[in-house]
């Protein structure tokens, strides 16, 4: 219908970026973060900053999160009870069961499906009503990982 013949613009992106490298940068920035971590820990959802701090928590607990795996990694957290001195670790934790049950709830595993909607709920309500952490993770680990 349309016959474009040329299209032209003052950067690589136009979007008002006027040096690419700083993109570029960035970019490989990010790609090298997410080659430091299993992919399992990883959804489409993460940010940059995200990722950042993940990775600082690694390297301040001493993990290779390359190597771990994630329900090993969120067993890790809740066993030594990192939750409890970081709020970032808080967070994490909960994104952590979210990403799990969104990589391994399936047709076939229709235990795992209820035990996904019960954990969301506990997990809202605690955030929302600043229930204690403690027992929704020591029944999380007992019924999902440990089950």
């Amino acid at each position: 219908m349309f016959k474009i013949n040329k299209v032209q613009a003052h950067c690589d992106i136009p979007c008002k970026v006027y040096d690419p490298s700083v993109i570029q940068y960035s970019t490989l920035s990010i790609v090298r973060f997410i080659d430091l971590i299993n992919e399992e820990m990883i959804n489409s959802y993460s940010t940059p900053g995200s990722i950042l701090n993940l990775l600082n928590f690694a390297h301040k607990n001493d993990l290779n999160l390359k190597q771990i795996d994630l329900k090993d990694f969120i067993k890790k957290i809740i066993v030594e009870k990192k939750y409890k001195k970081d709020q970032f670790v808080r967070d994490l934790i909960f994104s952590l069961i979210e990403i799990y049950f969104r990589n391994n709830v399936s047709v076939e595993n229709i235990k795992l499906l209820t035990l996904q909607n019960y954990f969301l709920k506990k997990i809202k309500n605690t955030k929302i009503f600043n229930l204690d952490n403690e027992a929704l993770l020591m029944e999380f680990e007992d019924k999902v990982l440990n089950g």
